[in-house]
Order: C-alpha cells, then structure tokens, then sequence
C-alpha cells in the first residue's frame, strides 16, 4: 500500500522530472513506515533518489523523496539562500541534509497556523511562485496546479501537464508488474 502512495504523488520524481515529492500517510505504524522507508531508500539511492520521513505527528506522517543532486542545485542559488536565511537555514551548507533537518524542525514545530511555507523550494518549485505564496499568503495567485503560480503561468501549466501525463503512466506501469526500481529514472 505505502508504494501505491509513492507512485502516485512521487511518478514525476522517480521520472527525473521533477526535484521531490511529498505525501501524508494517515494511521501507519511508524515501525512499518520506517521499514518501508529504509527499503526505498536501499533500492532508490542508486537512482539519486533519498527519501525520509519529514515529520510525525498524533496518527500521521509526512514522507519525502527526494533528486539529491537536483535540491542540492536549488539550494545553491544564492537567491534561494538569501530567500531561507531569515527562515533559520544555514547559507552555504554543504549536503541538503543540513537544510532538510531545519525544514524538519519547522515542520515538527508548527500546529498548522505557522506551517513553514518555504518548503515549496525543496518541492522544486519556482522561488517567485513560494515568495508569491508568502507574501499573499496563498491568495491572488494566477494559478493552481501542483503548486499556486504567482510567476510565469505558462511553464507552470507545461510542468503541470508534464506531471500528471507522467503519473498516469507511472501508475499504469505499476498497476502491470513493474516496480518502483523498474521506474526509477537515474538522475
């Protein structure tokens, strides 16, 4: 059941089409999802890929998976830097890692009023669309997809149909035999 999740809310990102992907998994034992996570991890980090479990609170989880070398391009542009730093995020640091655990802190740290919108950058989306988010806190946007568009809706749109084209399929081909290893994309 957990890699149906990861089919489909990840496809896009074991595609190499995107950066990460996140999804909430509702009343799991955390020992089954730390097991589950731990064996993606095995079969996937030969692919680039790394996944993690970002926070747990009361009956849920939120899980992470993640293009290593596609985040850690994102997190160093100093445009992305400069826009984390009074978030609590380290310029400079080296591996995404040490991003991630502040990310991971914010997110154990908030009760939903003060959720750490900034994790639209470690999602991979555009830095105008997450300082858009902010700044209207989530109104006025031009669009709505995969993420709220407050830049340039055209190529949202495009990485929006991308996506979805993609998930279907990915589904399709899991729905037939194949695994997350066969679908996995190294990048």
């Amino acid at each position: 059941m957990l890699e149906e999740y990861l089919i489909q809310f990840c496809s896009p990102v074991l595609a190499s089409l995107k950066t990460a992907g996140m999804f909430c998994v509702h009343q799991c034992d955390s020992e089954t999802l730390v097991s589950n996570v731990k064996q993606w991890n095995h079969l996937l980090n030969p692919y680039g890929l790394c996944a993690m479990i970002l926070c747990e609170k009361e009956d849920r989880a939120l899980v992470y998976l993640f293009r290593r070398s596609s985040l850690l391009a994102i997190l160093k542009d100093p445009e992305v830097q400069e826009f984390l730093e009074p978030y609590g995020y380290c310029r400079n640091a080296c591996h995404p890692f040490c991003w991630l655990a502040v990310l991971k802190q914010r997110l154990e740290a908030s009760d939903g009023a003060d959720f750490p919108h900034e994790v639209g950058i470690f999602l991979g989306y555009p830095l105008e669309d997450v300082k858009g988010f902010v700044q209207h806190q989530g109104r006025d946007c031009k669009a709505v997809g995969d993420w709220k568009v407050y830049g340039n809706v055209e190529l949202a749109e495009q990485a929006f149909c991308r996506n979805r084209k993609c998930t279907r399929l990915y589904q399709h081909l899991y729905a037939g035999g194949k695994t997350i290893c066969q679908l996995a994309v190294a990048g």
